[in-house]
């Protein structure tokens, strides 16, 4: 179970990264924007963030933006991470992660 875990997760990075290099080092995006500041691991806050902005499937034209610092302090980085890579892969033209200082 274990290892279907770590061969689903690599999955996801793979895919993540070959969306994210090709996209620019600068964005210019237009409204409707929701802007996601730091989250610092903390999984059921970005889900109750996740659930005030509007669903993407019913407004294709809706950006999500998050500002960075998406792990260290709280006790869920990895669930996070992964679940905003996930959800690039799904909404590549929707999602956007920007760095953040760690």
């Amino acid at each position: 179970k274990e290892k279907l875990y770590t061969q689903i997760c690599v999955n996801i990075i793979i895919r993540f990264h070959n969306i994210i290099k090709d996209e620019p080092n600068v964005l210019t995006r237009s409204q409707p924007i929701s802007i996601v500041g730091d989250i610092h691991g903390q999984f059921k806050d970005l889900l109750k963030v996740l659930s005030l902005c509007p669903n993407i499937d019913d407004n294709p034209k809706h950006t999500i933006l998050f500002l960075g610092d998406y792990v260290d302090r709280g006790p869920f980085g990895m669930e996070v991470i992964i679940l905003l890579m996930a959800m690039k892969i799904k909404y590549k033209n929707n999602i956007f992660l920007l760095r953040g200082n760690h």
